[in-house]
């Protein structure tokens, strides 16, 4: 698969060779297990491109279509903006920001509280729905194109390890 257009410019073998020289000038050893994590960090911000280019078609990105599955998951198609942030690790103030842009595109609306007046929740728009349902299935195609580099046990090979790692990293 093609590199995606609009893809950070970054030469990973340049990258890799300064972080090497710098290891080497700093510690005297070789690059070792920090090439794993240059390698995670690029293919993270390959992975990343190719979603947004799917995306790009319903001026959507990564982050707006977690929000818009976060709350097609939620009991009635609607929670809290605060609530979402746990899902999707925004800050507030950028889920105010997302939030905006997803009313502007009539995906989602602004809804008071039926428990607390104080409390703006968000919610799923029919038009919203839509889109995920049409969405969902053409990521899915999209994200089986993009993985099939890998036979199947290759594939449960790298989701054990990825989560091996995840586990390591969160503590649990």
């Amino acid at each position: 698969m093609n590199q995606p257009k609009n893809s950070k410019t970054f030469d990973y073998e340049e990258a890799q060779r300064r972080i090497a020289q710098a290891h080497q000038r700093a510690t005297g050893d070789a690059l070792g297990d920090v090439n794993i994590n240059l390698l995670l960090k690029h293919n993270t911000w390959l992975l990343s491109d190719c979603f947004n280019d799917a995306l790009k078609a319903y001026s959507l990105n990564c982050i707006s279509y977690f929000v818009l599955i976060s709350l097609y998951t939620s009991p009635d198609n609607q929670a809290n903006p605060c609530d979402i942030c746990v899902c999707t690790g925004e800050t507030r103030a950028n889920m105010t920001r997302i939030c905006d842009e997803l009313v502007e595109q009539k995906l989602i609306l602004r809804i008071p509280s039926a428990t607390d007046r104080r409390r703006i929740d968000i919610s799923l728009t029919p038009e919203g729905i839509s889109v995920l349902e049409t969405i969902i299935p053409q990521l899915r195609t999209h994200i089986e194109t993009i993985f099939k580099v890998f036979d199947e046990t290759e594939k449960a090979t790298l989701e054990r390890l990825l989560l091996k790692l995840m586990h390591s990293l969160t503590g649990s």
